[in-house]
């Protein structure tokens, strides 16, 4: 899957491209909606970097397998 985002919205929201992974990624993780490995996949941050974003935001560490529907 490709994910586009305008280059004008990234400027003015100041964000690169690695910024939006991670921020994607916690806000998938506070919703449960990845579990704590796959949100480290999808920010492309070592286990360490992405607890201290979560603990930067606020965020409980959870290091369990999110349930999925089968399909």
């Amino acid at each position: 899957m490709d994910l586009h985002i305008p280059d004008e919205i990234t400027r003015r929201a100041e964000l690169g491209a690695s910024d939006l992974l991670t921020a994607l990624a916690v806000q998938l993780y506070a919703q449960n909606q990845l579990d704590y490995e796959d949100a480290c996949r999808v920010s492309s941050l070592s286990s360490a970097a992405f607890t201290r974003e979560l603990l930067q935001r606020q965020l409980s560490v959870q290091k369990y397998a999110t349930r999925r529907s089968a399909g």
